[in-house]
């Protein structure tokens, strides 16, 4: 056979046209180290500024917790990196599925700030009334009315994305202390009756898990957008960064990135595609190292979205008019007030439990 990624036959064993062996070096780590600072500098002066401006408690904590989102992300895949450099492969997988949950989190804090700006659930389903929308592919086969039951389905798609993600992470932490999670035998291994083995089943829960999440958000925004006469977010105050749609996709394009990149690559790797010319390392954590190197780098340009997604200046002084309009207080809390409220919690129990009452 020939094509990038096909196999030929060379005395019997399969061997892959396309070999490209990759060496985890300090030259990728430190990449990862540069691009890390610069988005923590990025994001961190981003949230610094709704601290210090922090006029809408109720919003601002929300959107704090979302920019938080990137520089943790950037910041464990910079660490664990460095750790699989230093053979340390326990290790960093502990500290990735510290970024997984945190992506969970930032998914249901999302969730309460985009319901946030469209105000009261009952009040919102009462300006809906007659309304509905279709199902996107692939459930697209009928209508279903904008009322309390679809959002309901909205919440609990997004809960289950914050229950599932870390969950299957740190059960595959297990399977491999286990001896269970044959990655290296790649994803058909079911098909060899070993049924066991982890690594497939964490697939299809990463997969399916991640693609009801991004598939849900699709449909939270869409039919809100397209309301007439006139769509129910927001409307931009300062520039069209500022449409909810930048924020969406700010969001999106983490869980995107995330979940794909680790596919891919791992495709690569169990096809031969991905070699490791260090006996210490094999190419499924090679693999792994390569998607954190660019999960590292993609952060930089996601984190200077997320400055224009989500202004502080629609909660500044100047613009008093526009946050007392949105719940805004008449002053800014002071930075150990802004702090605890961005981590009090008491928030995430309502929304997590709302899909199941």
């Amino acid at each position: 056979s020939n094509g990038y990624g096909d196999t030929t036959r060379v005395s019997g064993m399969s061997v892959p046209l396309l070999a490209i062996p990759i060496r985890i070096s300090k030259g990728m780590c430190a990449m990862a180290s540069v691009a890390t600072l610069a988005t923590v500098a990025v994001s961190g002066n981003c949230i610094y500024q709704h601290l210090v401006n922090f006029m809408n408690p109720g919003q601002q904590k929300q959107v704090i917790r979302i920019l938080l989102l990137v520089p943790f992300v950037s910041l464990c895949s910079c660490i664990t990196l460095w750790l699989m450099y230093f053979k340390h492969d326990l290790a960093a997988a502990i500290v990735h599925t510290f970024a997984q949950s945190y992506e969970s989190y930032a998914v249901l804090s999302f969730t309460l700030l985009m319901f946030g700006y469209l105000g009261e659930e009952q009040e919102l389903c009462n300006r809906l009334v007659g309304r509905s929308t279709r199902w996107h592919w692939p459930l697209c086969t009928h209508q279903v009315p904008l009322d309390e039951k679809f959002f309901r389905k909205i919440k609990m798609g997004l809960v289950q994305f914050m229950v599932l993600n870390p969950l299957s992470v740190f059960l595959a932490i297990v399977a491999e202390y286990q001896g269970v999670w044959c990655e290296k035998d790649g994803p058909f291994v079911i098909l060899h009756g070993k049924l066991l083995c982890y690594y497939p089943w964490f697939l299809l829960i990463q997969v399916g898990s991640s693609g009801i999440a991004l598939y849900m958000l699709v449909m939270l925004y869409a039919p809100l957008q397209d309301h007439q006469p006139e769509s129910l977010w927001p409307k931009p105050r300062l520039s069209r960064w500022e449409h909810v749609g930048w924020k969406f996709l700010s969001l999106k394009s983490v869980i995107l990135a995330n979940f794909t990149q680790e596919l891919g690559f791992g495709f690569l790797a169990h096809l031969g595609n991905i070699q490791s010319p260090d006996p210490t390392h094999d190419a499924t954590t090679v693999s792994h190292a390569l998607v954190r190197l660019l999960f590292c780098l993609e952060m930089l340009p996601i984190a200077v979205l997320q400055w224009y997604a989500f202004p502080v200046d629609l909660y500044t002084d100047e613009l008093r008019g526009i946050h007392e309009q949105r719940g805004g207080e008449m002053r800014a809390l002071s930075l150990k007030q802004a702090t605890y409220s961005t981590f009090d919690h008491s928030d995430m129990a309502s929304i997590a439990a709302d899909p199941f009452q």
